[in-house]
């Protein structure tokens, strides 16, 4: 009978704390959402790089820009990675294609790392924290371009 009393007893003590959490950041602001189409075509800009076309409601949406004899697509890319083989197709035409994530560069989009982050950023959401996704982008070079001349690594950066 005393294990049953300590039981209800937890049961209650979870009970009010999970209560007392929820009613706690129900009125915590979430923040300014981040828009990282904004901040990928900011970054072209800021490089140098002109004609930035923006078609549509195409899925993925595509940047294309041009710097001298460099053609760049980018494409912030779905986190389970159901864009890989539509970024594939765009890259046939192409030099080289690769991911940025986290401010890394990865040959093959990294979808663990972002089916995480973005799962991870939902449940912080969930319960009211301050929390924006981190984007994965493809960049595809064209031959023209010299990989090593712009910092693809912050094109995922707040600008």
């Amino acid at each position: 009978m005393t294990s049953l009393r300590v039981l209800e007893g937890a049961l209650l003590v979870l009970l009010v704390v999970t209560v007392a959490l929820k009613v706690s950041v129900m009125g915590a602001p979430i923040g300014e959402p981040h828009d990282p189409e904004a901040g990928v075509a900011a970054f072209l800009k800021e490089h140098g790089f002109e004609s930035i076309v923006h078609p549509g409601e195409d899925d993925p949406r595509v940047f294309q820009a041009t710097r001298a004899d460099c053609r760049v697509l980018t494409s912030i890319v779905a986190p389970r990675g159901w864009h890989r083989d539509v970024i594939r197709q765009l890259a046939e035409d192409y030099d080289r294609l690769f991911y940025v994530f986290r401010g890394s560069i990865y040959p093959e989009q990294p979808v663990f790392l972002t089916w995480t982050d973005h799962y991870w950023t939902r449940i912080k959401r969930s319960f009211g924290l301050r929390a924006s996704e981190s984007p994965a982008v493809a960049v595809i070079l064209s031959s023209g371009c010299a990989p090593h001349e712009t910092p693809w690594s912050g094109i995922t950066e707040t600008h």
